[in-house]
Parts: structure tokens; sequence; C-alpha cells
């Protein structure tokens, strides 16, 4: 993810402002677009553990992940 979107996520944290299903979806799509697998995987993750209801756009954005994984591992 971009260091200055973790920057706000964090200060989001730290001011007791709890991130939305949006935040969730542009961290995993940040994360997937820069092939950071496995800390896409760990946002969606840390979204079902908060019991943030998953959106059609976030199973899309996993999805794509997902897809672009596989695609990079030559699956």
């Amino acid at each position: 993810m971009p260091e200055h979107a973790t920057r706000i996520y964090k200060k989001m944290i730290q001011n007791g402002v709890e991130p939305s299903i949006h935040t969730f979806n542009m961290m995993m799509k940040s994360y997937f677009m820069a092939r950071n697998y496995e800390m896409g995987r760990a946002v969606w993750e840390e979204m079902m553990k908060r019991g943030i209801c998953p959106g059609d756009n976030s199973y899309t954005v996993l999805i794509r992940g997902l897809i672009g994984e596989g695609k990079s591992r030559g699956v």
C-alpha cells in the first residue's frame, strides 16, 4: 500500500476512527495492484474479524486479487 495511505490508516486507528468498508476495499486493491497478495488477503481477514459485512465491491476486489495471484504464479 502506498506509504501515505498507510499513514492515513494508522492515524484513523489512533484517533478512534473506525475504517469503513470503502477504506478496506481501497487497501485491498492497493495491495493486490502492488502484487502483495498476502497483505491483500490479510486486509480481507481483518475486515471479517471486525465484523464488516463485505459488499459486492469487496468480493470483486478480492476475486480480482486472487485471480491476479494465480496468474503471477502461473496457475
